[in-house]
């Protein structure tokens, strides 16, 4: 099983948004994320990095 860290970059660094995520979709202006515990959270932004190997996704917060 895959699990991922996701972060939101607001220009002055990455925050973790949300550890253990097993699924990200794509919701208007930004990203549903849901994680292995059935949490779910709106994240607004855009798609900056998927990294498979570190096991990470990063979100460009929107302004």
């Amino acid at each position: 099983m895959c699990l991922a860290v996701v972060y939101v970059d607001r220009g002055d660094g990455k925050k973790e948004a949300m550890q253990d995520v097993i699924r990200m979709e794509a919701e208007n202006s930004g990203y549903r994320l849901v994680s292995l515990l059935g949490e779910e959270k709106f994240v607004e932004g855009q798609l900056k990095v998927v990294d498979f190997f570190k096991e990470h996704f990063v979100l460009i917060e929107a302004e």
